[in-house]
């Protein structure tokens, strides 16, 4: 099992088959909901909060989960504050964005935490919509400086019926970036029904943009994007 603290709120644990054995994770067919998984999980960030000292004591934490094809998994664990703080509570003016914003995409169950620490997986998933077909569109991206601005232009898209795939992230940087499908009837700019989302953000070469987020980007959600960050606008 290998750890990396990315920052004093968000640790990648990495699992190797042998590591999903030891823990009795399934490779395939991982429920979240199960109470024996949750206990599992618990029992991973307890022994990676043992060797690199991340402390999730009291915290209400966000789990993403990763399969690999090799057997093994990858785990992003964010520390979303603790529950006394965080409950109901309105943006805090030292609260990263990233934690903010998932704070609101994301309800959390709270329990007691236990002797090693945090408590947590999230349990509201994003509103399952019908993808259509992609066929007639082109994938376009938009970058934002703002988690306001990536919020307000997914509401837009909500109102006006959007339902393609998409897909949010934070980039190391600092920005938002949305990843959409829109009607292939122009390449080097935005068809005119979408031109609004020019007063949010940037749009950018989604050819680049795409493989650029699984290297430098954080997910914020990884499908139905506009359906769920539109209803928190």
């Amino acid at each position: 099992m290998e750890m990396i603290v990315i920052s004093p709120s968000k640790l990648k644990i990495m699992l190797t088959p042998p590591d999903m054995q030891r823990y009795d994770l399934p490779s395939e067919a991982l429920d979240c909901t199960d109470e024996s998984t949750r206990r599992t999980f618990r029992r991973i960030i307890e022994d990676a909060r043992a060797e690199t000292g991340f402390e999730t004591a009291g915290q209400q934490l966000f789990i993403q989960l990763y399969t690999s094809r090799d057997g093994g998994c990858e785990l992003f664990v964010t520390k979303l504050g603790r529950a006394a703080d965080t409950a109901g509570a309105a943006d805090k003016p030292d609260e990263m964005p990233e934690q903010a914003l998932l704070r609101k995409v994301f309800a959390v169950e709270v329990t007691s935490p236990s002797a090693g620490g945090g408590s947590a997986l999230p349990l509201k998933r994003p509103p399952a919509v019908p993808e259509p077909s992609a066929a007639g569109t082109r994938p376009a991206a938009l970058l934002f400086s703002s988690s306001d601005d990536l919020l307000a232009a997914c509401a837009r898209l909500l109102t006006m019926g959007y339902r393609q795939e998409s897909r949010a992230y934070i980039l190391d940087g600092g920005q938002w970036c949305l990843l959409l499908r829109v009607p292939d009837t122009s390449f080097f700019r935005l068809p005119a029904p979408f031109g609004f989302l020019s007063e949010y953000g940037t749009e950018a070469d989604a050819s680049v943009l795409s493989p650029y987020v699984c290297e430098h980007g954080r997910p914020v959600c990884t499908s139905h994007a506009v359906e769920t960050l539109g209803m928190l606008s």
